[in-house]
């Protein structure tokens, strides 16, 4: 079997590249078409062929020439692989492959009609972004509508399966849990720091990237109670006391980086978009031997750890949960252990790879 795997993202992407190790694993011819490949995420490649496709907003958006452009040269690859399925990720990608009737399965990773109606009268967003967003919705509203009739449905998460599911998609649920394959690349420290260190995995804390990750004044929660919190992924911010930023580490070496620390944090803001939010760090921090901290309205990475995930419903909140862990390292150290030996058996992609199997049987 030949799977084709299309986005307009570029690599390194992990869920692209976990999606297509499930491929690899029975030994399918396995592809990849999309903007750049600098290097990849799970520590290895596992596509046999990557193709260059130069995607930009005027093609995301459909506008013509740029959408047909980009169309022909998507046909040229799709007809020199032959693939038996697509795997095409995110709207825009699926959107150009069910115009052109090919055999596919539709990857939503975001849901990207709701996201973007999340930030469209968002504070922060000037009149013209405002504008464009609401023009967004509307036509990305209409994309969903006919790929949940024209293909199965992959998603990261229950609350974006529900909707697909109304509007008469069939659903197939792969969470955002890492792969066997990419912890078997990691490494972890085998000790922990003795200082009680919480870790944030992120680039929003310096600019906020939208209403439903606002972690806007975290940093003053940290220096209110003199706790370190390392921040890992946002180059601009600047270390200042208690608040130590690592900068970009890739993916991989991310584990290595989090497994030395006590605590993984998420603490977004409580948002009506975090029902159907599912992001790969809580699970992430719980391979890494951590306690998970997370905001309660994220209902789906709740589901997924059950009482390991330590809720909070604001900041007042997560001061009073990192205080009591704080005050002894002991009971927090046997807590991330046993999370990580729960992720080792329960957190695993590959437990999902038979639905990712049925839902190309049901391409067409």
């Amino acid at each position: 079997m030949k799977v084709l795997h299309i986005s307009d993202n570029s690599l390194p992407d992990s869920r692209v590249e976990k999606m297509a190790y499930l491929s690899r694993k029975r030994d399918w011819a396995t592809f990849f078409a999309g903007p750049g490949f600098s290097y990849f995420a799970l520590g290895g490649n596992v596509f046999d062929s990557l193709f260059f496709v130069p995607w930009d907003r005027y093609t995301r958006l459909g506008f013509p020439p740029y959408f047909f452009w980009i169309k022909r040269k998507v046909k040229k690859i799709v007809d020199y692989v032959k693939p038996d399925v697509i795997h095409a990720h995110n709207i825009f990608a699926a959107k150009m492959i069910c115009d052109m009737g090919y055999p596919f399965v539709f990857d939503d990773h975001e849901l990207a009609s709701m996201e973007k109606k999340s930030t469209v009268d968002w504070e922060l967003n000037d009149l013209s972004d405002r504008t464009v967003g609401r023009y967004e919705v509307w036509n990305w509203s209409r994309w969903e509508r006919k790929l949940s009739l024209e293909a199965p449905v992959i998603t990261v998460s229950d609350g974006i399966a529900e909707y697909y599911t109304k509007l008469g998609a069939r659903t197939f649920v792969v969470p955002n849990y890492p792969s066997a394959f990419e912890l078997s690349n990691a490494r972890l420290h085998e000790e922990k720091d003795k200082i009680f260190t919480v870790v944030y995995l992120g680039s929003d804390i310096s600019a906020p990237l939208g209403p439903y990750r606002d972690v806007r004044g975290i940093t003053d929660v940290f220096k209110e109670l003199g706790i370190r919190l390392v921040v890992i992924g946002d180059v601009r911010l600047s270390s200042n006391g208690v608040v130590v930023s690592e900068n970009y580490i890739p993916h991989l070496g991310l584990y290595h980086a989090m497994s030395k620390y006590h605590v993984g944090l998420l603490p977004w803001k409580k948002h009506w978009f975090h029902r159907y939010a599912n992001p790969n760090k809580p699970y992430m921090y719980t391979h890494s031997g951590m306690v998970v901290i997370v905001t309660a309205s994220l209902r789906n990475v709740i589901m997924a750890l059950g009482k390991r995930a330590r809720t909070i419903e604001d900041y007042s909140d997560l001061k009073e949960t990192l205080l009591g862990l704080s005050q002894d390292v002991s009971p927090v150290l046997t807590e991330g252990e046993n999370n990580k030996k729960f992720a080792g058996k329960y957190l695993l992609l590959d437990r999902y790879e038979d639905q990712v199997v049925e839902a190309y049987k049901n391409a067409s």
